[in-house]
């Protein structure tokens, strides 16, 4: 017969057991769309481009215009936080990437878990992996130019170099364009923050210790999701809205993971006045 000291353990040391076999569970990132499967009305008039990234190799979808100039200036655009690249800035009939003057050579980064990036083994995204992320491929875009050019070095050393690229982000990726700049500001020319949602008084929520989830959750975007941002009245016609909505629905069906969201507080000041449009 058991007592119940000897009973209790058994329980404690099975509950342990059960937690170590989750914790070893291998993860599995979710099922996202190849290059193939995305539908090529939104990749109309692009290039994509697969840059590594130096942290770990995690491969990252870049888009350029089809018919790049290499001796315009630069200029990389960053998505916010549920929509990747293409619905954002490429939305047929409406295409931002394809609407900039012959002076500026845009491209897009899908962070990772968007788009076309597939999410790492970690399946979450975070605002300082994002901006290493960018950094890699600020460095490439920079060394791409400079190579059309005859330049070397990329342009990273000297201020005043032309093919230093630029940033933009809108949403949540101008935060990320923000901490970008705070950490890596030889990287980047010029900075645009647009509809930026930093708040220097926001306290964002702890981490929490334990999670419930085992593996990389899958959770599916909805109709309703895509809309939900176009709070103002009249603000869209209700045609480009569904629009928007079918893209998103098509390229991002997968709601990708956001953690450490405290990060967008970066502790360092920015030099704003070196490149501030």
């Amino acid at each position: 017969m058991i007592t119940k000291p000897a009973s209790l353990l058994f329980l404690l040391s099975l509950i342990y057991q059960i937690g170590a076999l989750a914790l070893s569970t291998p993860k599995s990132p979710p099922i996202r769309h190849t290059i193939d499967t995305i539908p090529s009305e939104y990749k109309k008039g692009l290039t994509t481009h697969i840059v590594k990234s130096s942290v770990d190799g995690h491969p990252l979808t870049v888009y350029s215009v089809a018919d790049p100039s290499l001796t315009a200036a630069p200029l990389l655009l960053l998505h916010g936080r549920t929509w990747s690249s293409l619905p954002v800035y490429n939305l047929p009939g409406s295409s931002t990437m394809r609407g900039f003057p012959s002076q500026v050579t845009p491209y897009m980064l899908d962070f990772r878990g968007f788009g076309l990036t597939p999410p790492d083994d970690a399946c979450t995204v975070s605002p300082e992996k994002c901006a290493m992320d960018c950094r890699d491929v600020l460095r490439w875009i920079a060394s791409r130019h400079s190579s059309s050019l005859g330049l070397d070095g990329g342009g990273m050393d000297d201020d005043c170099n032309p093919v230093t690229p630029s940033l933009l982000g809108w949403s949540q990726g101008a935060m990320v364009a923000q901490l970008t700049a705070q950490m890596y500001s030889k990287d980047i020319n010029k900075l645009v923050l647009f509809g930026s949602l930093y708040d220097r008084d926001y306290i964002y929520k702890r981490q929490p210790i334990f999670s419930e989830e085992v593996g990389c959750s899958v959770i599916q975007n909805t109709e309703e999701a895509t809309l939900e941002d176009f709070t103002i009245e009249d603000s869209i016609s209700r045609e480009v809205a569904f629009k928007f909505s079918k893209a998103c629905l098509e390229t991002d069906p997968f709601k990708a993971k956001w953690e450490k969201k405290k990060e967008n507080k970066h502790e360092r000041e920015t030099p704003w006045k070196d490149f501030l449009i």
